[in-house]
């Protein structure tokens, strides 16, 4: 926070037009608990899953009630390394089921994170160096038109306003243990 007198220059560069920019009074915005939060697990998601009557992936994208950090492509591969289906009730997820995403996503997350991140061809995404990232080459269903695991054609939808990826085999609908 700074001082009515000071001016301050605040630069928002957002290339997938995704996010916003919000002066908030007080400074704080309500954001969830990060992925890596120790208080985040597979009780927690399932907690709040139960009062939620929308697919899997909508809550693991909702960053201000579920889990600060997860993001489109995140979400898809945790999914897809869990076995879960993104367009399944989150309600009905079983707490292993949770426990799962929640491992995968940590993991997913941990390794992107020493690629530099996810650049996909129509993006153009750099880093502050202009370095692109190079975990694409390690996606399996999102921005995918087959799973790299077994080579079925994936599966779209739009989840909780995002389009979801997913490979019917590898994630079968039913699965929610």
């Amino acid at each position: 926070m700074c001082s009515p007198e000071r001016a301050v220059e605040v630069r928002f560069r957002d290339p997938r037009t995704f996010g916003e920019l919000r002066v908030l009074p007080g400074g704080v915005a309500p954001v969830a608990p990060d992925l890596f939060d120790p208080a985040v697990t597979g009780v927690s998601l399932q907690a709040l899953a139960a009062r939620r009557r929308v697919g899997v992936k909508a809550v693991l994208l909702d960053q201000t009630q579920g889990v600060a950090g997860i993001g489109s492509y995140l979400a898809d591969e945790a999914l897809h390394r869990a076995g879960i289906d993104p367009t399944a009730p989150a309600g009905e997820l079983a707490t292993a089921a949770w426990e799962r995403i929640l491992v995968a996503a940590r993991a997913i997350a941990v390794d992107s994170i020493a690629a530099g991140g996810v650049t996909l061809e129509d993006e153009g995404w750099v880093d502050l160096w202009g370095r692109p990232g190079t975990y694409a080459a390690e996606l399996q269903v999102h921005a995918r038109a087959t799973c790299a695991a077994c080579g079925t054609p994936t599966s779209s939808a739009v989840v909780g306003g995002r389009r979801a990826r997913w490979c019917r085999r590898c994630q079968h609908p039913r699965r929610r243990r």
